[in-house]
C-alpha cells in the first residue's frame, strides 16, 4: 500500500509538471501501460515510472543560491571577445540568477518534459546546457520564445555552478557530446565533480575515438574511459546499457530495498506527501517496536531516518 501511495504521488508530480512518460513503449506492453491496473509487469512498470521521475528531477535542478565559477578557457574567450558582447551580457545575467538562487527552469532543454527521453551528455558527464536568452517565460508553451543561438554548458552541484563553455547551438544531438568539454573539465580539475576518476598508472586507452558522432552512439548505452594529456579517467557513476543514468538506477534500487524492509519489519507505514518543500517528496510514518518513527523521502528518493 505504501508503495502504491508513493507511486501515486510521483505520478501526480509528473502530471502537475506536464511531464510525459510512456512506460508501455519501454516495456513493449502496449501504449496504455501507464493507466493499466492489471499489468503483468506491475513491479517493472513502477520501476519505469520512478526512473522517469528521477530522470526529470535530475534534469531540473532545484533553484537556490550557488557559487559560480568560470573555467579558465571560458574566461579567456571572454577576454579575447571570442563570444559576442550580447552573449557575454546574457552570460552575466545567468551568473546573477544562479548566485541569487533564481530559477533557470524554462531556459533548459524542452527535453525536460519527457521523462523517458535520456540526455546523453547529462547522464554520462553530468553537464547541463542552458539557452542564453534573457526573455523570461513561465510556461512550457512559452519556451519557443526563449530559445537561443548560443548555449551555456555547465556543471550544477549542490553548492556551485561550474561554467565550462559557451558555444553556438549544436546542429544535431551528437554534436552536444563535445570532447573539448571533457578536456576543459579535466584541465580545471573538475573531474571529480562529474564522477570521473583518474586511474593512476593506466596508459594508452584503446580504442581512441575522436569522431564525436560515433562517441555519442556509444555513450548512449555504455561508459568509456578517456585519455587526456597522458592521464586516464574512468566514470564512477555513468550510464546503464538501457540508457538510464546509473545514479537514477542506484537510487531506485535503494528505494525499493528500503520499502521492502519497511513492509516486512515495521507496522502501519503511512506516506504523507509534502507539497510545500521544494526538496522533499513526502514523509513516511511507521511503528517499530511500538515506537513511532518518521523518515523523510527527498525528491531524488534518498531516504533519511529522522531521530
Amino acid at each position: 500500500m505504501i508503495l502504491h501511495d508513493i507511486i501515486s504521488e510521483i505520478e501526480f508530480q509528473l502530471h502537475t509538471n506536464k511531464v510525459k512518460y510512456n512506460c508501455g513503449e519501454e516495456l513493449k506492453c502496449g501504449k496504455k501501460c501507464n493507466k493499466c491496473l492489471s499489468c503483468d509487469k506491475k513491479d517493472e512498470k513502477n520501476r519505469r515510472i520512478i526512473l522517469a521521475y528521477l530522470n526529470y528531477t535530475r534534469k531540473t535542478p532545484i533553484a537556490f543560491e550557488r557559487k559560480v565559477v568560470y573555467s579558465r578557457e571560458l574566461k579567456e574567450k571572454i577576454r579575447k571577445k571570442v563570444i559576442p558582447a550580447e552573449e557575454i551580457k546574457t552570460l552575466r545575467y545567468f551568473e546573477g540568477k544562479f548566485r541569487k538562487g533564481e530559477s533557470i527552469y524554462y531556459n533548459l532543454s524542452k527535453g525536460i518534459f519527457d521523462g523517458c527521453r535520456q540526455d546523453v551528455l547529462l547522464n554520462s558527464w553530468h553537464i547541463y546546457h542552458i539557452h542564453l536568452n534573457m526573455h523570461e517565460v513561465m510556461s512550457k508553451s512559452g519556451m519557443d520564445r526563449n530559445r537561443a543561438d548560443y548555449l551555456l554548458f555547465c556543471i550544477i552541484t549542490d553548492s556551485q555552478v561550474l561554467f565550462i563553455d559557451v558555444i553556438p547551438h549544436p546542429a544535431s544531438p551528437s554534436d552536444f557530446v563535445c570532447l573539448n568539454f571533457l578536456q576543459i573539465i579535466c584541465d580545471n580539475n573538475w573531474n571529480e565533480e562529474i564522477n570521473l576518476e583518474r586511474v593512476k598508472g593506466a596508459k594508452n586507452v584503446t580504442p581512441k575515438i575522436t569522431d564525436e558522432e560515433k562517441l555519442y552512439d556509444i555513450m548512449r548505452k555504455a561508459n568509456m574511459m578517456f585519455e587526456l594529456n597522458g592521464r586516464v579517467f574512468a566514470p564512477i557513476m555513468g550510464i546503464m546499457t538501457s540508457g538510464h543514468s546509473q545514479l537514477d538506477v542506484f537510487r531506485m534500487d535503494q528505494f525499493f530495498i528500503y520499502i521492502h524492509d519497511l513492509n516486512n519489519l515495521c507496522q502501519e507505514p503511512v506516506f504523507i506527501p509534502d507539497h510545500e518543500n521544494n526538496f522533499i517528496l513526502g514523509r513516511i510514518e511507521y511503528y517499530s517496536l511500538g515506537i513511532k518513527n518518521t523518515s523523510t523521502v527527498f525528491k531524488d528518493l534518498r531516504i533519511v531516518n529522522n531521530l
